[in-house]
């Protein structure tokens, strides 16, 4: 059973007048099922309790997703990026064939911008 925590933190900051000004700070720590170290910091000791609850339930059930694995650095995902395989280039007109069928329109009229302007606009979803 992994037990999670609440550190009461009293930080000095300036506010925007330039006064100095207590402030408390909540930091929920815990460790994973590996035994690495993680902590969240709440504003409000009520903040801190729930999140210290769901985060106990969540390591006692097998559910808890560390928050940081989704972070990925934007060289690391240009470098994956170029590494997929291209995908094929599809048309304009052989995407909205392929959208259209099975909807029984049989014709697709092509117009302009300014033939929308004399109708009054584009004619969407009538």
């Amino acid at each position: 059973m992994t037990v999670a925590y609440i550190e009461r933190r009293q930080l000095e900051q300036r506010d925007k007048s330039g006064r100095i000004k207590s402030v408390v700070r909540y930091k929920v720590g815990y460790r994973d099922a590996a035994g690495r170290p993680h902590g969240e910091t709440k504003r409000r000791l009520v903040d801190a309790e729930r999140r210290k609850a769901e985060i106990e339930l969540d390591l006692a059930n097998g559910l808890w997703r560390d928050p940081r694995r989704g972070e990925i650095r934007p060289e690391a995902w240009v470098a994956r990026v170029d590494q997929d395989p291209p995908r094929p280039q599809v048309d304009d007109a052989h995407a909205a064939r392929n959208h259209i069928e099975g909807t029984g329109v049989t014709e697709v009229r092509h117009h302009t911008a300014s033939q929308d302007h004399q109708r009054g606009g584009p004619r969407l979803g009538r």
